[in-house]
């Protein structure tokens, strides 16, 4: 409805019944801004994101002589900014570096194709559909790096706990959609621009040390932050804390 009366009525059940639970638990920090927005007592809210099983790190063939291999594996929906990518791409037609785009689904991968194909770069991007997470262990302990071009929306791409889970170094946007749980600790931050992210790899690429530092960091992070013992542990202490 477009009647602000009726707008204003839906958001004010939606407030009264939300307030009758004990607790509410927020996936992001962006969801529980809403909450609070809207009237939602604090002390009924709790952080708790969805977490994935810890994975054995996963590192890259040192050999240099092979193309540095960069990886994005996710969807393909305009909101994750893959055209960055293939910006970045061609301004580093002249390196010896490949990029991995994986997740293409139906057309997609068609429209994907004739992009690269027009700009000249089909022998620097290999577009793939979308896979299994069985198969995409052997594409992330193949790369040298991982990326997420994204600078738009508000909630962290669940692509980035998978980075952080295979303790992989991450080149992302410097953009609050990654740095809720992304900073220079644990993850290269860049501006989303094709410049930026062309410099950020390149640098990367001379600095192998920085990689594995970063890398490792990411790793440590997913363990005490994000992995799923910790959301158990949240969820413990969550039920424990209800008064029955």
């Amino acid at each position: 409805s477009n009647k602000t009366w009726i707008i204003r009525l839906a958001r004010g059940i939606d407030v009264w019944f939300t307030n009758r639970y004990k607790k509410i638990i927020c996936e992001h920090h962006s969801v529980m801004d809403k909450f609070l927005e809207a009237g939602i007592q604090k002390h009924k809210l709790s952080l708790i994101r969805i977490a994935i099983i810890s994975s054995p790190t996963l590192n890259a063939d040192k050999n240099t002589s092979r193309p540095f291999q960069i990886l994005y594996a996710g969807t393909f929906v305009k909101v994750q900014n893959i055209e960055l990518l293939y910006k970045t791409a061609e301004l580093l037609k002249n390196e010896n570096v490949v990029f991995n785009i994986i997740g293409a689904v139906g057309i997609e991968l068609e429209e994907g194709l004739k992009i690269i194909n027009s700009m000249g770069i089909s022998d620097h991007v290999k577009i793939i559909e979308r896979k299994p997470q069985s198969e995409l262990k052997n594409y992330f302990l193949n790369s040298d790096i991982v990326v997420s071009p994204r600078v738009f929306g508000h909630d962290t791409p669940m692509k980035i706990f998978d980075y952080l889970n295979f303790g992989k170094c991450i080149l992302a946007t410097d953009e609050p959609i990654h740095t809720e749980i992304l900073n220079k600790r644990n993850a290269y931050l860049t501006d989303g621009t094709p410049d930026s992210f062309a410099n950020a790899i390149l640098d990367l690429k001379h600095h192998p040390d920085l990689i594995t530092k970063l890398g490792s960091q990411a790793k440590t992070d997913f363990t005490k932050k994000y992995g799923f013992d910790q959301m158990v542990h949240k969820y413990k202490e969550l039920i424990e804390s209800i008064d029955h």
